[in-house]
């Protein structure tokens, strides 16, 4: 499975006109509105930096631009000869500027400290030619609460240092990396994410990283988690150790990291996760998933949680208790090397909808469900559809009072190798089944069982 990211298609960005994005004859405004994005951050305590303004950076700071450096005012590599506006903020003590050089953009004040302020979001944004950016330990974040979107969207980019960026007040990190397509190499040692709660499409669409050990983070809040890592289709291993949040959506959380081998410790509570759909989706080089120790008391949605998984051998679920799960839809299909699953302890009283569950399942060649409490299950269309190697399915204990007649479309199609249906005590639902298998396979009733012919 190939993943591609558009970035732009991907995202929803504000219009704007981008023939007004030539800035060299544009006026600096001197103030802007006090209302929407444009509000002054005046509320940043002041200091000895100066106020840079994360609105005027991506207004003044070209789209084309190659490089940004952040510098002080003496540094001879700045123009002089060309002309500088100003970018900080209204509430600003020092002014700072920015001044062009073919492709580059410095960024200088005269002390060349720069204070971001309460609002960073989308500081770098959308820059596609930027692919160094110099000097960021001298931008301090340490008063930004929102530092969504950052640098998202920044296609070149090939690395980045934020080594000594003090992030105890951040709220937001949603999107800060996103589409960073070209991102190798990123260090982000000790962020203090305490205060995040938001922290949805993180890395999402980072093809070019390999590696991430996270395990230095200090993250206690994170309550959105979807799409963090999705797309990240380079990504081989990934280390969590250490992480404790309260999660409440993991949707989509590494779906579609096509490299992913290895996730060391998933650590982060999951005890208020509500959505768990397509989590590890896509994910194709994952060999052994074990959610034995995942605390899923208020999971509702599992939809196709391993979905695409073509590698994955083995799943423990041991532990898997969901008093409150729905739906159980898709959530091995195309899981074509799966060999053994053990639902002993998966709560499935509340479910409804187990719909290719195993859908192209190629390699299991039997399924114990008698575990499983099937009392509310209505629909269970193409649950086993293309599972060629299965040749036996226990569905004897199996209480499906609420299934529909129609509810079994597909439940055995390409099924080659079946051979023994056991059916489940009532005789309506047991018809149903026994008319999906005789759709699927050449079949005798003996005893409630069907046999292959031959």
């Amino acid at each position: 499975m190939s993943f591609t990211y558009d970035y732009d298609d991907y995202y929803d960005y504000e219009d704007y006109d981008r023939e007004e994005n030539l800035f060299r004859d544009k006026p600096v405004p001197k103030e802007r509105t006090s209302s929407g994005r444009h509000k002054s951050s005046s509320s940043v305590p002041l200091s000895d930096k100066g106020v840079i303004d994360s609105w005027y950076m991506r207004e003044y700071v070209l789209d084309t631009t190659c490089r940004i450096v952040f510098t002080d005012s003496s540094d001879e590599r700045i123009p002089k000869d060309n002309p500088r506006f100003r970018i900080s903020d209204i509430a600003s003590t020092e002014n700072i500027y920015v001044t062009w050089d073919r492709d580059s953009a410095f960024i200088h004040s005269e002390s060349g400290q720069f204070l971001a302020g309460d609002a960073a979001s989308g500081m770098f944004s959308r820059k596609k030619d930027l692919a160094l950016i110099e000097g960021l330990e001298r931008l301090d974040v340490s008063k930004s609460r929102d530092m969504s979107e950052m640098f998202s969207g920044c296609k070149s980019l090939t690395s980045l240092n934020l080594t000594g960026w003090d992030t105890k007040n951040a709220r937001s990190l949603k999107k800060i990396f996103a589409g960073c397509s070209s991102l190798k190499e990123l260090t982000i040692p000790g962020f203090d994410l305490r205060n995040v709660t938001d922290a949805s499409f993180l890395f999402s669409g980072c093809e070019a990283l390999k590696a991430l050990d996270l395990s230095t983070w200090k993250v206690r809040g994170f309550e959105n988690g979807k799409s963090m890592f999705e797309g990240a289709s380079g990504l081989e291993t990934l280390d969590l150790t250490g992480w404790k949040s309260d999660l409440t959506i993991t949707r989509d959380m590494f779906r579609d990291c096509t490299s992913l081998r290895e996730i060391k410790s998933i650590g982060f509570k999951t005890g208020k996760v509500r959505d768990m759909s397509f989590m590890f989706a896509g994910c194709e080089s994952l060999k052994v998933a074990n959610l034995k120790r995942v605390d899923t008391r208020d999971l509702q949605s599992a939809i196709g949680v391993f979905s695409g998984c073509e590698e994955l051998k083995k799943v423990d679920l041991a532990g898997f208790h969901a008093e409150h799960l729905i739906s159980l839809g898709r959530f091995f299909e195309g899981c074509k090397s799966l060999q053994r699953v053990d639902l002993t302890g998966l709560d499935t009283e509340n479910v409804t909808d187990t719909r290719k569950m195993f859908r192209g399942c190629e390699s299991l060649t039997a399924i114990d469900l008698t575990p499983l409490n099937l009392e509310s299950v209505c629909a269970m269309d193409e649950m086993f559809y293309g599972c060629k190697a299965l040749e036996s399915i226990d569905l004897s204990k199996a209480k499906t009072p609420n299934l529909l007649q129609n509810g079994t479309a597909g439940l055995f199609t390409l099924c080659k190798s079946l051979k023994e249906v056991k059916l489940p005590s009532s005789p309506l639902q047991a018809e149903y089944i026994r008319k999906a298998a005789r759709q699927a396979v050449s079949v005798n009733n003996y005893r409630n069982r069907f046999r292959r012919d031959g």
